[in-house]
């Protein structure tokens, strides 16, 4: 990343420093929203995946207790 340089300008433009703080603000931000995302989708194939091997033949706790209720 460039280094930044504060810098007086006329005409109320924005500092070097500010445009490069507000940039890693948004790259941070978006890395921990592509971390989250990821992890979700990581957590929903464990989740499919420990159910699969469970014998189950769905992955929606609602079907299963309802399946259950009807065999009784």
């Amino acid at each position: 990343m460039p280094t930044a340089h504060a810098r007086k300008t006329n005409g109320g433009a924005k500092s070097e420093e500010t445009v490069d703080v507000k940039l890693t603000q948004k790259t941070t931000t978006e890395i921990e929203t592509n971390t989250k995302e990821t992890q979700m989708t990581i957590n929903t194939a464990i989740t499919q995946n420990t159910t699969q091997r469970a014998g189950e033949t769905t992955t929606n706790p609602a079907e299963t207790d309802e399946k259950e209720k009807n065999a009784v």
